[in-house]
């Protein structure tokens, strides 16, 4: 008599801990943010709720803005999944290294066009309201940043939320190429 089993595996992690870890992730393999750094601006930057949006650019040699991969939190949406008691979260193997497909698709994308175009990466944050902006600079060691120019008008930022971790939604934003510089 023959038999299927099947078999599913599957992680578990709290809801804070797989946030900063696809932020962590996505920055680490986009941007050249030390070690210590990076472990500091998330860990501080996302358990205090600092942070409400994470943006990467990649620019150009003129200086120029060429392509955006963002991660936004929506610290609401974290506090009604937190309050139905949604405090874990389970993810299968489709999480490639414990990586959400959206995740990887993004930095995957970005770090292509970055590649292709020659370009530098900056990171940019944006805080959430009412947060003290100059004492959270001291504490996670950060400064405020200059304004991006974009090298041409852009395409409409495509985004995606991520289905187990619904508060974050990653992004990517490209410029059309050509001649005329915009700023945005």
């Amino acid at each position: 008599m023959a038999s299927t089993n099947t078999f599913t595996a599957t992680k578990t992690f709290t809801r804070m801990e797989l946030l900063k870890m696809q932020i962590r992730i996505a920055l680490r393999n986009t941007s050249d943010i030390e070690d210590e750094s990076l472990k500091n601006i998330v860990n501080q930057g996302i358990e205090k709720k600092y942070l409400k949006k994470i943006n990467v650019y990649g620019i150009d040699e003129e200086k120029y803005c060429r392509a955006q991969m963002s991660m936004e939190i929506d610290w609401d949406e974290h506090n009604l999944q937190m309050s139905t008691g949604k405090v874990t979260v389970a993810v299968d193997k489709k999480w490639k290294d414990d990586t959400a497909v959206e995740v990887d698709e993004v930095v995957q994308l970005f770090l292509e066009v970055v590649k292709y175009w020659s370009l530098k990466t900056q990171v940019h944050y944006v805080y959430s309201p009412n947060v003290d902006t100059e004492k959270v600079n001291q504490e996670l060691g950060l400064s405020p940043a200059e304004n991006i120019q974009w090298k041409t008008a852009t395409k409409d930022e495509t985004s995606k939320k991520i289905p187990k971790l619904s508060e974050l939604k990653v992004g990517i934003r490209l410029a059309a190429y050509g001649d005329e510089t915009d700023s945005g």
